[in-house]
């Protein structure tokens, strides 16, 4: 299905294309030179390969290697299909590239090692982060209406030590929002949470998380609060996003500052 799929596709072979309608360079905008066609290999399900064949060419100031093919196809150059692709970088954000390429070779019979399963995955959250940057940036100057939004939303944000590639470790920090409603014993609970995390420093949390503020409808409603601790980058992601929301300070932070107060007198 694969391969029908290929040769479907008005990318897989353009070279009998008019140059208006050829795939262009992304750096530079002109229109690409057909080097012929080439054979790729790729793993699917059970680890059975198959045989992709595509137009290959080139830009005509650059002279870099392009595959239109893989670029319709979101593929980063590594022999898996898309599916076995999708499925390793959903596995790869739960377990260690290790235990991800692992994962996926008992689940799907695809092999893939430990290096390339760290480099798919790094390489599919770079275009993740790019999209949103892209978005956050585009919120900033062109503000779409938000979204209705709940009667009430509550968001909460924390950050979290992570260990980095080549030792150290850096701050991850993640917002959660969430609707209130009332269950069938009358008691408030928070649903339809959605989370957002990025390393980066506070003022870059506030900026990056444009992308899901609006979508949840956060300044439409009617009522918002804030739940987590005193420390200073919350309180800037509190009055970027919502300024009037009512600040909770959870329970465990409160503990830990009146302790601290009580020692001090």
């Amino acid at each position: 299905m694969l391969e029908d799929l290929a040769k479907m596709s008005p990318q897989a072979d353009w070279s009998h294309l008019p140059n208006e309608h050829r795939p262009r360079c992304e750096q530079c905008g002109l229109t690409l030179v057909s080097r012929g066609k080439q054979s790729r290999w790729l793993q699917r399900c059970g680890g059975h390969r198959i045989e992709i064949e595509r137009t290959d060419g080139t830009c005509p100031q650059g002279g870099q290697g392009i595959f239109p093919l893989e670029k319709e196809w979101e593929r980063d150059g590594s022999d898996l299909t898309p599916h076995a692709q999708e499925g390793l970088v959903r596995l790869a954000p739960w377990v260690p590239g290790e235990q991800a390429a692992k994962l996926l070779q008992a689940l799907l019979g695809v092999q893939v090692s430990k290096a390339s399963a760290r480099r798919v995955t790094l390489q599919a959250a770079s275009a993740v982060v790019q999209d949103w940057e892209t978005e956050a940036n585009h919120l900033k100057h062109d503000l779409p209406e938000a979204s209705p939004g709940a009667e009430k939303h509550v968001m909460s944000a924390d950050g979290a030590l992570v260990p980095l590639v080549g030792g150290g470790w850096a701050e991850v920090k993640t917002l959660v929002i969430g609707t209130v409603k009332t269950n069938k014993a009358g008691e408030p609970q928070m649903q339809d949470l959605s989370d957002w995390s990025r390393l980066t420093d506070g003022p870059g949390f506030e900026k990056a998380t444009l992308g899901e503020t609006p979508r949840r409808g956060l300044e439409n409603a009617h009522a918002g609060a804030a739940g987590m601790d005193g420390a200073e980058w919350l309180q800037g992601v509190i009055e970027y996003h919502r300024a009037d929301a009512v600040r909770l300070l959870d329970c465990p932070h409160a503990a830990e500052y009146g302790s601290a107060r009580g020692e001090a007198v």
